[in-house]
């Protein structure tokens, strides 16, 4: 019979079997050769229990490294010949590893199918058109989006929008984002200072009487809106950056908002439940956007199958709270008395306090991303809350400015933002996220 060869120890009378060594009195010298060499039938030379250590340790190491011993190859019927190519085989097979992570960051994201894909793109692409699309049909016939101005579906899409935005934001970004101590005051400083006095010059150059100009003093007094936190994110910004910065606009307001307006309008008091907007932002912004983090950190997975979709949810929910707005003052919209001058005025005021935003952001030569953020940031204000105080402390004429500001906003946002989604960022630390001055 044939031994099986490599690594094992002749046996009397066994062969290709598990090895056996007879030990007697008298262990003779064995040569490595000799010890190396699987014999059957013959009686083979006692191994020195040196040689036999060596052998052991041979054969265990070719186990461990993927190859087998006579006797294994004997079990798994290959023959001798064979036995050596098997082990080179298994020893230099390369092993499928998943791919890694870039330094640490979330896994890469899966391709979504080629028609969830192009609905995505146009959603995203026409943004523009479609609010203005949506906002045409709640002036018209504000009957059809009705039930979207009830304010259980308000708060459901607003919150949505921020689940959104968490899953398309980390932890790092956050926590890089509240570190920009300079950038934050420099956004806050537009909120509450240039857009207010924007405001008084927009009211004076279209001759609006005294109601308008208190609605049109109103909406660049409030805070920055949700929206704009979506369209940084269309337009190539930076989403974590634009979320704190509404987050932190939203809690100043809660004093500059009446402040303003008590210096701007004759000494006019406004109450505001500071408890009530502390708990409005708690639930309808910081809960849904830590929930959306929290996920990317549990289940990064699931998150990189679904954060391509979150653009277009983001829109489809800002296009629900256009349509709930214009359906709701479509009678200040259209049968108002100078309702051109509302409209004007919802038009001139972002887009002046955004040109000069912009300039600000140029001269102070702030990265591309954080320019683009803080141009959306202030040009993007919360006009549903203008619309509420206005009404609450004023005069429906006086309404009619953020009225139309529901509309035109959302449109004037989604069409900045597509214009600089089409031109890329430069080649350089800007859009690694360099937030330095």
């Amino acid at each position: 019979m044939r031994g099986g060869g490599g690594g094992g120890l002749g046996g009397g009378g066994r062969c290709g079997g598990e090895s056996v060594v007879q030990f007697g009195a008298q262990p003779a010298a064995v040569s490595p050769a000799t010890v190396t060499r699987a014999n059957c039938g013959v009686g083979a030379p006692r191994p020195s229990p040196r040689a036999l250590a060596a052998a052991t340790r041979t054969r265990h190491t070719a186990v461990s490294r993927g190859g087998c011993t006579a006797a294994t190859a004997c079990r798994r019927g290959l023959p001798a010949p064979r036995l050596a190519r098997a082990a080179t085989r298994r020893a230099v097979a390369p092993r499928a590893t998943p791919p890694l992570a870039c330094n640490g960051g979330p896994p890469p994201r899966k391709e979504l199918p080629a028609a969830l894909q192009r609905v995505c793109a146009l959603l995203t692409r026409y943004s523009p058109l479609w609010a203005l699309s949506v906002a045409l049909v709640g002036v018209s016939r504000p009957s059809a989006f009705c039930p979207l101005s009830a304010l259980p579906v308000v708060q459901r899409a607003l919150a949505t929008l921020m689940l959104a935005m968490g899953l398309s934001t980390t932890p790092a970004e956050l926590a890089c984002a509240v570190g920009e101590v300079r950038v934050l005051g420099l956004n806050s400083l537009c909120c509450f200072g240039l857009m207010p006095l924007t405001a008084l010059a927009v009211g004076s150059a279209l001759k609006c009487d005294a109601e308008m100009l208190t609605g049109v003093v109103l909406l660049g007094a409030v805070s920055g809106g949700q929206a704009s936190n979506l369209f940084a994110l269309l337009a190539n910004g930076d989403a974590a950056l634009s979320v704190v910065a509404t987050t932190t606009t939203t809690l100043l307001g809660v004093l500059a908002t009446p402040c303003l307006a008590h210096l701007l309008l004759g000494g006019v008091s406004i109450p505001v439940d500071a408890t009530g907007v502390l708990r409005s932002v708690a639930s309808l912004v910081l809960v849904p956007l830590l929930f959306g983090v929290a996920m990317g950190l549990r289940l990064p997975a699931l998150v990189a199958r679904v954060a391509p979709l979150c653009p277009a949810v983001g829109v489809l929910s800002t296009l629900v709270l256009v349509a709930g707005g214009a359906s709701s003052s479509a009678s200040l919209l259209v049968a108002s008395d100078g309702a051109w001058r509302a409209h004007a005025a919802a038009v001139a005021l972002p887009l002046a306090g955004g040109a000069v935003a912009l300039a600000l952001a140029k001269l102070a030569r702030l990265p591309e991303r954080v320019t683009r953020t803080l141009t959306i940031e202030t040009m993007i204000k919360s006009p549903t809350l203008a619309y509420v105080l206005a009404l609450r402390h004023f005069s429906p004429r006086a309404a009619a400015v953020p009225a139309a500001a529901m509309v035109w906003l959302a449109a004037l946002g989604a069409a900045t933002a597509s214009m600089w989604r089409r031109v890329p960022l430069p080649q350089t630390n800007d859009a690694g996220g360099d937030r330095s001055f």
